[in-house]
């Protein structure tokens, strides 16, 4: 491991927002967490899905009582538990979350923020995405490192007593969380904030979250995008 900015990442990472922003200063994508903040009503439980090194989750950790991180690459765990230690109300948990509990193909390159699970090649999600093989072509030095076998659950099956804020980062598997996810939200009615780059991503998570559960969408912050609930709960 190399430690950028106070940061510790893979030495094979080529991420240079690493280089850029500071783990002091707390600002690795941690602009979108006060705007994030006035939609929250009671700061107790966080959830980080697609943790990754841990820049969002240690941002959480800050305003929110207890913050769970979700990341599924084991190769992320030593760095995350690093980048983490002076937070002691964050909980790891090394698996991916989708909407059902299987074994998924994961492909691991050498920007942690572009390791994602294989999409099936005949699937809706893999076929309106086409934009990853491009931005992979465009940037040859994202190199595939190895193929893994990881595990991925529905996070329904967690049953938490409360959960106030949901972020989801996982390349394109987004919507596939929400689908695994409907009755926590149905039940504890989170802000939720989302990455999603193409509108066929964006539609369906408007489906799931507006049309099916009522959300309202708020402004979107560069690729985030944020949905409250409604407005009479």
């Amino acid at each position: 491991m190399q430690n950028k900015n106070g940061w510790w990442v893979h030495d094979d990472e080529v991420d240079k927002w690493y280089k850029k922003w500071s783990k002091e200063k707390g600002d690795y994508q941690n602009y979108l967490i006060p705007y994030l903040l006035q939609f929250v009503k009671e700061k107790k439980v966080a959830l980080d899905i697609g943790a990754c090194y841990g820049a969002v989750s240690h941002g959480l950790a800050k305003e929110f009582e207890t913050v769970h991180a979700f990341e599924i690459n084991p190769e992320f765990i030593e760095p995350l538990q690093k980048n983490l230690e002076d937070c002691d109300n964050v909980i790891i948990h090394n698996v991916g979350l989708g909407e059902a509990n299987r074994k998924v193909k994961y492909d691991h390159k050498s920007s942690g923020g572009r390791s994602r699970v294989y999409l099936k090649s005949d699937g809706a999600l893999s076929k309106n995405l086409g934009w990853i093989r491009k931005f992979e072509n465009k940037h040859g030095h994202l190199e595939h490192c190895k193929d893994m076998e990881l595990e991925v659950k529905k996070l329904d099956d967690y049953e938490f007593d409360r959960v106030d804020l949901i972020k989801i980062d996982v390349e394109c598997m987004e919507p596939l969380v929400i689908f695994g996810a409907l009755e926590t939200i149905k039940k504890h009615k989170p802000v939720i904030v989302s990455e999603a780059l193409v509108d066929f991503q964006k539609d369906l998570l408007c489906f799931l979250l507006q049309d099916c559960l009522g959300y309202v969408r708020q402004q979107s912050k560069n690729r985030d995008h944020t949905w409250t609930p409604p407005q009479n709960d």
